[in-house]
């Protein structure tokens, strides 16, 4: 199936990610060390890995725009 090597995703959980992958690992969680509370704030960093489903399904379901 065709698809990226390796996803970054931010916002989404493992739960939702590894309907859609078949390796899921947190690589951070984001700091922005001025304890400003923001969107982004303490969310995990993902490193996703063998896709299971193509990006024209995938992305209507996971695609967020802020």
């Amino acid at each position: 199936m065709p698809g990226a090597g390796v996803v970054v995703a931010v916002g989404l959980t493992r739960q939702v990610l590894t309907q859609f992958f078949r390796s899921v690992t947190e690589a951070t969680r984001i700091d922005n060390t001025v304890d400003l509370d923001d969107d982004e704030q303490g969310r995990s960093v993902w490193v996703c890995r063998g896709q299971r489903t193509p990006w024209s399904q995938l992305w209507p379901l996971i695609a967020r725009f802020g």
